[in-house]
């Protein structure tokens, strides 16, 4: 039976040529791949949850090791057809995750990893979850070598006698001697119960490894490790001799195109992931996501120094269209009958979805009502023991704390006409944590939450890795303050009263918190919580235990959002904060703004120069690059923009980020992809706004109407007449945009050049005079309770100054089409542009009004930053900033290296580098 059809397969091949040409003596091998499989041995829903019978009926149903199998074996087979070698591997954290593993531990793991045949696992934190003894076992029974170079194990000698577990391994493929590392996260000593087993930093461990490999006459090395997709980073760069990473821990898709996956989940970035180190030397990482739902396959090519010279695949989703191989389905069904019938007690019902922390991207939501649900189930268990034990209280605690680590899936109230089984409690809380009741000062409470809220980037939203949830508390967190300083305001369930209520925390006082094991031990770093057993009284209920038992007993249950936690600093309006000790509500009371602060970033006629440039703002030779004298390119841009943001946020200032038109036109990409590298490229910047230059029109209103339907910011121009081509209408451009910033409405009013109708193809399109269009559009905006009207206008410097100077309502300018240099001082010249004039240049209006307007050069050489601070009068009071040459002191982003890099092929045609691999489409 057919599972992979090849036409199919070869089309979702993703190609990126890295270096150099192809020729005879090149070497390729293909490595397919799995990671934080948790256990999901039988097929799963899209959200990685058990999937019910009707879903699969219908086609409905994802991964599974069976199909991962199925899969691994077509493409081996289809490799082997055209003389390629393959690798299987696995890069840890086959434990943990569903009933299955909750019920048989190591048994049902070894014998579902044994079917798979992998050449090579890794360890991952999860293997560690039940001890070492159980790990042991594990690794006695499995088949597979497993490899960890960063463990010591000098404490630990049952570990160490395990003649299944080394630092790295040898093989023979295909001809080459291919050796690979194993590495682990060192947070597995927190997260998980490692006991005498310490875990070493990665890097000096994976270096020793490799020329231990080199001496012993190895050509390739494979990093294989559970440490997560930014430390793969770092190691790819900083590690010489690594040829390819698989990596695995944080559970991030890698995806090509990176804005279109093929299911629920967010691309992190494009697979595959390029890092070049300080040599020249490319290095790849992938990663496949999680739970069985992907199946990574890369294909390398190598020259005759084994440097990879090309690379191809990506994560393959394992949907309906992939079959299930037939051994290992009987395996994992041998498994779940033994399962099936407990599984399928029903202990009570939802009305609502049960859902987790949403971190990033939006919508962001820290507060979870599963958690809160279950930190309720725990505090129930305390008051239950309380009319036991404790007359003189209406609880034994009043606070619950629970990991958010600990939640490992959500609940679908869709699904099942909401029941909720045994099974999905497991799956819920597979750790089944036994919990105590134990003493904390209102000093460690607040230092816990402190530390839950520290890693929160408010520029970025990233995901907190080690958040705390909780019952009985309600908290205030400013996160525009600096970690450490940012709880504000605390309140906690009286313990001694008649009817309860919320009061300040005493940071003097004791209180009494239900607590797992996991926390009291200190994991995921909460030390301030770490307490002894022997100090604290044993409930005898795990944590699973206590949410069934509530389930049951309330029968149905619809958990809110109660707004135990309250987030300041994320753009809201200004505000002061009070909470009524007598209700659960938070009251917003508004404050005077005296004056407000706003950094606007911006950049114009960067004409397809995507990939950095000379001095002169063409191509920028190889030896040029490696001498650190390019400069720009869209990287560089979008560095500069994430730093100068972070920068702001520290002072409690917030960024736009605007674009003055002319992405267009002036490169062979350009030439080559037209509006799609245009747009694929233009929406890793992630602008706030953004205006059109007369060269998107240069290949017709079709093309950039298909530029406009890709690109995600909103475009602003509102000089077109809208009637004279309605294909236009269509699409996302506006006369202007609107953008609240710190509850302040931002007016965005685009406008283009006239001139664009002679010198470019705007066929039927009229463009109207720039001034009674912006002035209409700018009073429009006023009168919507607009503060602040910034023109984005693609006209030319002159014209600039006219508006600003006849257009009353306009605040601030942000130009292009000139490609004037404004820059402080004026005398200065950073590099072969002439200054134009200063930055900013003012105009001021009949009324005294003062107006900035603002451009920087072109060809992305230049980066634009305004600082403007406004008065009660929303009246600009001051504006300072520059252009920025982005030289060799801004880092690239390789992300976006890579975003461009996808886009060479076509280009290496172009350029007579002919010969493509032979497995390419």
């Amino acid at each position: 039976m057919t599972i992979v059809d090849i036409t199919w397969l070869v089309a979702t091949l993703v190609c990126v040529h890295l270096a150099g040409s192809l020729v005879g003596g090149d070497f390729t091998v293909q490595v397919l791949h799995t990671n934080d499989m948790h256990a999901r041995f039988v097929e799963t829903d899209v959200y990685c949850n058990s999937c019910p019978d009707d879903y699969a009926s219908r086609n409905k149903c994802f991964g599974g090791f069976a199909r991962c199998k199925a899969a691994a074996n077509q493409y081996t087979d289809w490799a082997r057809q055209h003389n390629i070698s393959s690798l299987f591997l696995n890069a840890g954290d086959t434990f943990q995750g569903t009933p299955y593993y909750t019920l048989f531990k190591w048994n049902i793991s070894a014998a579902m990893v044994n079917s798979m045949g992998f050449d090579a696992i890794c360890l991952g934190n999860h293997e560690f979850d039940d001890g070492v003894d159980n790990l042991i076992q594990f690794l006695e029974k499995v088949e597979s070598p497993v490899v960890c170079a960063n463990l010591n194990l000098s404490m630990e000698p049952r570990l160490k006698n395990v003649t299944n577990l080394q630092p790295s391994i040898k093989l023979d493929v295909g001809g080459k001697k291919i050796g690979i590392i194993g590495y682990l996260t060192p947070d597995t000593m927190t997260i998980s119960q490692t006991e005498n087993v310490k875990i070493t930093d990665e890097i000096p461990a994976i270096k020793a490894q490799v020329q231990l490999l080199k001496s012993q006459g190895i050509d390739i090395i494979i990093g294989l490790g559970h440490s997560g997709f930014e430390v793969d980073k770092q190691i790819a760069e900083e590690v010489d001799g690594l040829n390819l990473i698989v990596g695995g821990h944080s559970h991030d898709l890698l995806y090509t195109p990176k804005d279109n996956p093929p299911s629920v989940e967010k691309a992190k970035e494009t697979y595959p992931y390029i890092v070049k180190q300080k040599s020249g030397k490319l290095v790849p990482i992938v990663q496949a996501y999680a739970y069985a739902k992907y199946l990574g396959r890369i294909l390398i090519t190598f020259d005759d120094n084994n440097n990879v010279i090309s690379a191809a695949g990506n994560s393959m989703l394992m949907d309906h269209k992939v079959a299930k191989d037939r051994a290992v389905n009987e395996t994992a069904n041998f498994w779940a009958s033994k399962v099936r019938s407990h599984l399928k007690t029903v202990i009570g019902y939802t009305r609502v979805f049960l859902d987790k922390s949403t971190f990033s991207p939006n919508p962001l939501q820290l507060e979870s009502n599963l958690a809160n649900l279950v930190t309720d189930a725990m505090l129930d268990i305390a008051v239950e023991r309380a009319k036991r034990t404790n007359m003189t209280q209406w609880s034994n605690a009043t606070i619950s704390f629970y990991q958010n680590g600990g939640l490992r899936t959500r609940i679908d109230n869709k699904k099942k006409n909401g029941a909720i089984t045994m099974e999905d409690m497991l799956t819920v809380l597979p750790f089944q944590n036994d919990m105590y009741e134990c003493s904390f000062s209102g000093a460690n409470i607040k230092s816990a939450l402190e530390f839950s809220i520290s890693q929160f980037d408010p520029s970025t939203r990233d995901y907190v890795a080690y958040f705390l949830h909780f019952a009985g508390l309600r908290v205030v967190y400013n996160v525009q303050n600096k970690p450490g300083n940012r709880v504000e305001y605390v309140e906690v369930l009286c313990a001694k009263c008649s009817i309860p209520k919320y009061e300040p925390l005493d940071e003097n006082r004791t209180y009494v918190a239900v607590v797992g094991t996991f926390l009291m031990d200190g994991g995921d770093f909460f030390d301030m919580l770490k307490v002894s057993k022997s100090s604290c009284k044993e409930i005898g209920v795990s944590d699973t235990d206590s949410v069934i038992r509530y389930v049951e007993k309330n029968e149905i249950i619809y958990p809110a959002i109660e707004g135990r936690l309250i987030l300041k600093g994320l753009g809201q309006p200004s505000a002061a904060i009070k909470i009524s000790s007598s209700t659960l509500f938070f009251v917003l009371l508004p404050t005077i703004v005296t004056t407000f602060i706003l950094q606007i970033l911006h950049t114009n006629d960067m004409h397809a120069h995507f990939a950095e440039v000379d001095e002169y703002a063409s191509s920028c030779p190889i030896a040029d690059a490696k001498a650190g004298n390019c400069y720009g390119g869209f990287a560089r841009i979008r560095t500069a923009a994430i730093d100068a943001k972070k920068e702001a946020s520290k002072k409690n200032i917030s960024s736009i980020f605007l674009n003055a038109g002319d992405t267009f036109q002036g490169t062979p990409y350009y030439t080559v992809y037209k509006w799609k590298v245009a747009a694929s490229i233009i929406n890793t910047l992630e602008f706030d706004a953004m205006c059109l230059g007369n060269h998107e029109f240069d290949d017709g209103v079709d093309n950039l109407v298909q530029y406009l339907a890709h690109v995600k910011t909103t475009t602003v121009t509102a000089n077109l007449n809208w009637t004279s081509d309605a294909r236009l209408n269509e699409t996302n451009v506006k006369n202007s945009t609107i953008l609240v910033v710190d509850g302040v409405k931002i007016g965005i009013v685009g406008y283009l050049t006239p001139d664009t109708m002679m010198n470019s193809q705007t066929e039927n399109l009229d463009i109207l005079e720039e001034i009674p269009c912006i002035q209409n559009e700018a009073k429009r905006l006023k009168s919507a309770g607009v503060k602040i009207v910034i023109g984005l206008g693609h006209s030319g410097l002159k014209m600039d100054k006219k508006i600003a100077k006849e257009v009353e309502e306009i605040d601030i300018i942000v130009g292009g089409h000139s490609h004037s240099l404004l820059y402080t001082p004026v005398g200065q010249q950073p590099s072969t542009e002439k200054v134009e004039d200063s930055y900013p240049t003012w105009i001021t209006q009949k009324s005294g009004k003062r107006v900035p307007i603002v451009q920087s050069s072109a060809h992305t050489k230049y980066f634009g930053q305004l600082m403007v601070t406004f008065n009660d009068e929303w009246k600009v009071i001051s504006a300072e900033g520059n252009s920025h040459l982005l030289n060799r002191n801004y880092n690239l982003k390789t992300m976006l290296d890579i975003s461009i890099l996808k886009f060479n092929e076509t280009l290496c045609s172009i350029l007579s580098i002919k010969q493509k691999p032979h497995f390419m489409p």
